[in-house]
């Protein structure tokens, strides 16, 4: 176990729940203990006297902070690790509930066994390898809206050119998952690249049929391109680089879109405003990005 406590009062909580772990027989309970201190610890570096005072947001603060926190080995805990923490509060409240130390319980992230299921993502160097082996406007702004933009693959199906505001720098996202808008401001260089995609490339092939002149991405007939279209065009400027590490990835737009996740949060991005761009619900699905991760800064696209 860590450092003792200096709180008192957190010391006689740590000491029923000891006691709770004890009578239940708990497997794995000196980790279980453990985890708890380092939460009280946590709270009591953070001047909160009382079990009572903690908010839903401190709980969300405390694994964002344990999702940073390096190990003794030099890296950040894994998402197993993680849950362990997750599994013992949750049983440290429940007790404080039953003993009545607490009113009311908590919300706790949820990992979802994102380690076993994570999609694969790029670094930034095969971000920049892919860029570098397109061959057309369309490629070139297909890689800055599914990784610069960090939109879902329907999305970027649904996306349409009245969405595009090249003046204000912002890509709308009128109906992203569960039917909310968002939007996604545009760096210098990917204007640059849609601006040369409408001009050069869309507008060319609009020519062919006008009944989906509203659509963004469209093919030579002057279509609206699907998903599978879409990905294949990735899967060309994948194999085009003939980098068998990156090939054997098995990359998908949806993959480019957790890669700039990712990259955001090492480079110290916050929280919220990950979780705005990527237009989650939850600040739990943001958190899945920097389980594994650790923060550095980076130039991103």
């Amino acid at each position: 176990m860590k450092k003792k406590l200096s709180n008192i009062y957190f010391q006689k909580l740590l000491e029923k729940y000891v006691s709770f772990m004890v009578t239940r027989g708990y497997k794995a309970q000196v980790n279980y203990i453990s985890c708890v201190n380092e939460f009280l610890q946590w709270l009591d570096e953070r001047k909160i006297k009382t079990i009572k005072k903690v908010k839903n947001a401190d709980i969300q603060r405390y694994f964002q902070h344990l999702s940073n926190r390096q190990t003794r080995l030099n890296g950040i805990l894994s998402e197993s690790s993680l849950k362990n923490h997750q599994f013992a509060l949750a049983l440290f409240y429940k007790n404080m509930l039953k003993s009545e130390d607490v009113n009311t319980g908590f919300l706790f992230p949820k990992f979802n066994n994102a380690e076993k299921t994570r999609r694969n993502t790029l670094t930034i160097d095969e971000i920049n390898l892919l860029y570098n082996h397109c061959q057309s406007p369309l490629e070139k702004t297909l890689l800055s809206v599914a990784y610069g933009c960090g939109l879902r693959r329907n999305e970027i199906v649904n996306l349409n050119i009245s969405e595009i505001v090249i003046n204000s720098g912002i890509l709308i996202v009128k109906k992203g998952k569960g039917g909310k808008r968002r939007e996604v401001p545009m760096s210098e260089k990917i204007i640059l690249y849609l601006k040369d995609y409408i001009i050069n490339e869309r507008n060319y092939n609009l020519k062919s049929n006008f009944e989906h002149q509203n659509a963004f991405f469209i093919n030579k007939m002057g279509n609206r391109m699907d998903g599978s279209c879409l990905n294949n065009t990735l899967k060309r400027i994948i194999d085009r680089t003939e980098n068998i590490k990156l090939i054997n990835k098995n990359i998908s737009l949806h993959c480019l879109r957790h890669s700039i996740a990712t990259h955001l949060l090492e480079a110290g991005a916050g929280f919220e405003f990950v979780q705005k761009f990527l237009g989650h619900t939850e600040i739990d699905t943001t958190q899945l990005y920097v389980i594994r991760r650790k923060r550095k800064q980076i130039q991103l696209y």
